[in-house]
């Protein structure tokens, strides 16, 4: 699972390094992106949250319950949510045609 690249420009010299928007939009509506991220965004996020807040308080071992961790990721929908954003363009590539 890579969602991490939903969230950050990896590369040097993306026009997105610095913000906080998704590498990945489904702007024109060619996915079912929105009702999968409807249906179990505020689970995923409540759960992503609780598991970053228990890791920052020492009171889980991240090297011990990582594996654990993105299985109940897979099992909540994120996995299916983020194939989703696989089938389009990346956002710098859809604006880019625009200034052709």
């Amino acid at each position: 699972m890579d969602g991490l690249k939903y969230w950050s420009a990896q590369d040097d010299g993306k026009w997105m390094k610095w913000q906080t928007i998704p590498y990945k939009s489904d702007i024109r509506s060619e996915t079912e992106y929105a009702a999968i991220s409807s249906e179990i965004s505020s689970d995923v996020w409540a759960y992503v949250n609780n598991y970053c807040t228990e890791a920052v308080l020492g009171q889980i071992d991240v090297d011990a319950t990582w594996d654990s961790y993105l299985e109940e990721l897979d099992r909540m929908g994120y996995n299916s949510m983020m194939d989703e954003l696989e089938q389009v363009e990346p956002l710098e590539d859809i604006i880019a045609g625009y200034a052709e």
